[in-house]
């Protein structure tokens, strides 16, 4: 099984770089929705304005990251946003 800590943090780091490249918007913003709400990194498309949040899967606080990460996006007005899980996410989040 993969850590999910490191592959966030390499996430990030190519996400940062890439803003000096082709920059997103509110890219500031979603760096500390990522830190507030305990992300384990944040994804870009490096050809076009999407942009994630990643956590992992196995945080025993998961379900409440992922919800109040979905909170502050809207807040920011960064809606409409979808949620992708991997086959190890035993269940989908509603909140």
């Amino acid at each position: 099984m993969g850590d999910a800590y490191l592959i966030g943090r390499v996430a990030s780091a190519s996400a940062r770089i890439n803003q000096r490249f082709l920059p997103k918007p509110k890219f500031s913003e979603i760096e500390r929705i990522a830190a507030d709400t305990g992300a384990v990194g944040i994804q870009v498309a490096h050809s076009g304005t999407v942009a994630g949040l990643m956590f992992d899967a196995q945080s025993i606080n998961v379900e409440d990251q992922i919800c109040k990460s979905s909170d502050a996006l809207a807040k920011f007005d960064m809606a409409p946003f979808l949620q992708f899980y991997t086959r190890e996410a035993e269940y989908r989040y509603a909140c």
